[in-house]
């Protein structure tokens, strides 16, 4: 599949189905090198924006439930700044996201019922947060529900100053 402006790209997806519902799978096709190192679960209501969250893992990001806008802002030196704004949905045919290393990403819910399923090829290690708002981005949300490590993150032109990457 075609990446996104950012490296971003989904990855295909192969379903199966019969009387008792349908399965999916796409982890035979993972990109070269990404190794499951740790897994991340979260639930949303309407109105949360989790996010944007950077670090050297990669992602696998996947929509469980609900109706999601989904962020992806690259920090490369090179493309810096960057964003794709990403419609995700609990639907079976969708499959996951890839987000490259040192892409940040987040998400707004636009449902009551949002699980999102990551996947990383790092275990947790120092991973940063760039205020949402300061990403050239229309947001679904002019207040939107935040935990105070979102609320009290730099903006994207401090974060410039601070990566090397």
């Amino acid at each position: 599949m075609a990446a996104l402006k950012t490296g971003a790209r989904f990855l295909p997806t192969t379903l199966s189905g019969d009387e008792r519902g349908v399965s999916s799978t796409c982890l035979g096709e993972l990109p070269e090198g990404f190794c499951v190192r740790r897994d991340y679960h979260a639930s949303s209501r309407f109105g949360v924006v989790r996010g944007m969250h950077y670090g050297k893992a990669a992602k696998l990001v996947r929509c469980l439930r609900g109706r999601v806008t989904d962020y992806v802002v690259d920090l490369r030196v090179d493309t810096f700044g960057t964003v794709d704004i990403i419609p995700m949905d609990g639907d079976h045919e969708r499959p996951y996201l890839y987000v490259p290393p040192w892409c940040a990403h987040g998400y707004a819910a636009c449902s009551d019922d949002v699980e999102m399923y990551y996947l990383f090829d790092k275990p947790r290690e120092d991973e940063g947060c760039i205020l949402w708002s300061s990403i050239d981005a229309k947001w679904s949300f002019a207040d939107p529900i935040l935990s105070k490590r979102d609320r009290d993150a730099k903006p994207l032109a401090e974060a410039k100053r601070y990566l090397c990457i």
